[in-house]
């Protein structure tokens, strides 16, 4: 009998030890963008949601968004470039300065929004500008 315990406690000894699994290396994310953007109208929770266009510089990694509001959002929904509020989605672990809470106004182009998006772990950091307009095109069009 004492052969037989010895025995199941080898075996257990071995199989823990063969079960052991090395750890995968952590993720590091290390990208920091925009992946898409969108503004709606303020009050106004039926109103379907702009898309914006979301162009960026290779070299530099800092980019525009451009929001076509079409012809007939204005009148149906209460669009206002003036008056917006936005919303991003952005990679893991990255923060967007200054906050997109409230109303923005996108409505200038010579003087556009300009918000900074920085990644926690890396510390890069670029920068994107934000304009509205109401595009000469109606939905659906």
């Amino acid at each position: 009998m004492k052969k037989f315990t010895l025995y199941i406690a080898m075996l257990v000894a071995a199989l823990s030890v063969a079960g052991c699994a090395v750890p995968d290396d952590e993720f590091d994310h290390v990208e920091c963008a925009i992946r898409s953007i969108f503004v709606s109208p303020p009050g106004n929770s039926s109103a379907p949601q702009v898309a914006g266009q979301i162009t960026v510089d290779p070299s530099t990694g800092d980019g525009s968004v451009v929001f076509a509001i079409p012809r007939d959002y204005p009148s149906r929904y209460g669009y206002d470039p003036a008056s917006l509020i936005v919303r991003a989605n952005v990679t893991y672990d990255v923060f967007i300065t200054p906050g997109l809470e409230g109303r923005k106004d996108l409505s200038n182009e010579s003087k556009p929004y300009t918000v900074t998006v920085s990644n926690r772990t890396t510390g890069e950091s670029h920068k994107y500008t934000l304009f509205a307009y109401v595009s000469t095109v109606a939905s659906g069009s």
